[in-house]
């Protein structure tokens, strides 16, 4: 199978599946990636709007990054290391709070399906797995900055269709309302193309499969 073909079906079962449970460990990566780039963006000495606008840059460079890096031979190997990333970040959270999470078990069976997709002799269920963790944010980043406006504009409960599209009211996106006299759904239209600017360019030419 093309890759591209491939991260179209990922990036849609991803996008429909992403507030469920199912999901806990490619939510809880782009919840890592959103904290580190806030956590960078935040040194510089801008406004709380700037800072949002240029979060999601950032986030859409991390796509466009891990999808080049899709196009090496040693592709298969980005799902562990994500998943290896996210489970000691989340184990050193859990060890400061001395608590256990409901997603911790998804995180856990994430690493372990990734690790045990690397001893199979096909290397599909592998780059499926990869996908998901990449495409997770680009996911991430429409829920973060255009479904909430979308319910908004419309007056949609953001549990309407639990367990699945639920938004919250701490969007990155409305940090941006109103700057430069814009809407939010302006920027969330940007946000959109940048979202998903990446993966229309970058997703293919990768590894089949």
């Amino acid at each position: 199978m093309k890759s591209q073909t491939r991260a179209l079906i990922v990036i849609i079962g991803v996008f429909i599946l992403f507030s469920t449970p199912i999901m806990g460990p490619f939510s809880y990566f782009y919840d890592l990636v959103k904290t580190l780039s806030g956590t960078i963006i935040g040194l510089l000495p801008l406004s709380g709007a700037w800072q949002a606008a240029l979060q999601f840059v950032f986030l859409a460079l991390v796509v466009s990054s891990l999808l080049l890096i899709g196009r090496n031979r040693q592709s298969h190997f980005i799902a562990a290391v994500c998943a290896l990333v996210e489970m000691v970040h989340h184990l050193v959270v859990c060890i400061m709070t001395k608590s256990l999470y409901p997603v911790s078990l998804p995180i856990a069976i994430g690493l372990a399906l990734a690790l045990l997709f690397l001893l199979l002799p096909s290397r599909r269920p592998a780059l499926y797995l990869s996908d998901a963790f990449i495409l997770a944010i680009p996911v991430g980043m429409i829920y973060d900055g255009v479904l909430g406006p979308v319910y908004e504009l419309f007056r949609l409960p953001a549990r309407i269709f639990s367990p699945l599209f639920i938004v919250t009211d701490r969007n990155l996106v409305n940090r941006l309302d109103g700057h430069l006299g814009l809407p939010v759904l302006v920027y969330s239209l940007a946000i959109l193309f940048l979202a998903l600017l990446p993966v229309v360019l970058w997703a293919g030419n990768r590894q089949k499969g």
